[in-house]
């Protein structure tokens, strides 16, 4: 390999370790699961969008408020 050639690919082998043992990259995701009564669900917003690719196609969106009385889900926090 030319001398000229090994300083920038040390230069480049370098900063990926620097970002491979980066903190920012090592996050944890945890899974969120709870139930929630069917009382305590309002549906505040629905569109439907027609797509056009297909006749009847449409994309249905929507909008969910949900209260909770005394048992609201907690999701653990971490320490900084």
């Amino acid at each position: 390999m030319n001398r000229r050639n090994i300083l920038p690919l040390t230069a480049v082998t370098a900063l990926g370790l620097v970002l491979s043992l980066s903190p920012t990259f090592a996050q944890q995701k945890q899974h969120v699961s709870f139930k929630t009564p069917v009382e305590n669900t309002k549906y505040t917003q629905q569109q439907a969008i027609d797509v056009g690719d297909a006749p009847g196609h449409r994309v249905r969106v929507y909008e969910i408020h949900r209260t909770y009385h005394g048992n609201a889900p907690v999701i653990k926090e971490t320490e900084r």
